[in-house]
């Protein structure tokens, strides 16, 4: 259940045009209404296109601006002169039609996108990924409580990642899990990741289908587990993560390894376990780090709403 907010509050009315619980469209909704908690919000679910555009509302959409009927109706809040924000999710490719942005008070979107690069929020996490979960706080559970030194799980063929693979093999003890491809029969559940993730103590996050940004990066911080990325690819020649967390205004350094090849990655790694305790401090340190992001995220999108949409005017 989505919440509501109190009934004399002004309301910012959040547009789903999908079933929330949809991970097709929608793999990050926990952490969207995480980010939107600080506002007082209708949520409105399965909106159809015909539909009369909402004042005060936060359009979420993604890779549905394909489709005619969504481009259409993201242009009707401007010809209806209705004061609205935009969340635009899954641009891997930065491909997406982004002209709905001239007409919106407010817009964020996930994936950096260097000529529209204010307000991009990290990706998040799968949504369930901590439903009915009792255990200690992630940052709790110590690197001498984790059984595995890493873990991976997804398509182990796409481009990168068997380099990935063929470095990190001989690292003992590890877990990989195979799937067939994002979202297949043959993926964890939300909460079987989480638990590996809660288990392991490197989790090495291959770019996407092309950005180096990926959802595997995020989910191993929930998990108090260190993430080792790349720090950029041809497609994308720039330290790809300090550009995107900087992007809303958060000036911390990235604490988790950024290496040049996974080769680096590995030798990071090996040499790594032979000091446990500088291990536990970089795991303690990218936890905290992460989780002084996820406020400060929750904090802009809040700010930035509340004053596009002038709440605060006398």
């Amino acid at each position: 259940m989505l919440p509501s907010p109190p009934p004399s509050e002004p309301v910012v009315h959040v547009v789903w045009l999908h079933d929330p619980d949809d991970t097709a469209h929608y793999w990050e909704r926990d952490w969207l209404c995480f980010l939107l908690s600080g506002l007082p919000a209708k949520h409105h679910h399965c909106v159809t296109t015909d539909s009369p555009p909402l004042d005060g509302a936060l359009v979420i959409f993604g890779n549905d601006i394909a489709r005619p009927e969504v481009r259409a109706y993201l242009h009707s809040y401007r010809a209806a002169r209705r004061r609205h924000g935009l969340i635009h999710l899954s641009d891997e490719y930065a491909r997406h039609d982004t002209s709905s942005y001239a007409g919106a008070a407010i817009v964020f979107r996930a994936y950096h996108r260097p000529e529209s690069a204010q307000n991009t929020f990290a990706l998040g996490y799968k949504q369930g990924f901590w439903d009915s979960y009792a255990g200690p706080s992630p940052d709790a559970i110590s690197v001498r409580d984790r059984r595995f030194l890493w873990a991976f799980a997804g398509n182990i063929d796409k481009p990168g990642r068997s380099e990935m693979f063929r470095a990190f093999r001989a690292l003992e003890p590890h877990v990989v899990h195979r799937t067939a491809y994002w979202n297949s029969p043959d993926c964890l559940s939300a909460a079987g990741y989480r638990d590996l993730l809660l288990d392991s103590v490197f989790a090495p996050s291959p770019k996407g289908t092309y950005s180096l940004d990926c959802f595997r990066t995020y989910e191993a911080l929930e998990a108090g587990c260190i993430p080792i990325v790349l720090r950029e690819t041809a497609a994308q020649p720039f330290n790809y993560y300090e550009k995107m967390f900087a992007a809303m205004g958060f000036a911390e350094p990235v604490p988790f390894p950024q290496v040049t090849d996974w080769k680096q990655g590995a030798a990071l790694v090996k040499r790594a376990r032979r000091d446990l305790e500088s291990i536990e401090q970089m795991r303690l340190d990218c936890h905290a780090w992460w989780t002084r992001y996820k406020l400060h995220t929750r904090a802009c999108f809040t700010e930035r709403v509340r004053a596009a949409f002038a709440m605060d005017a006398p």
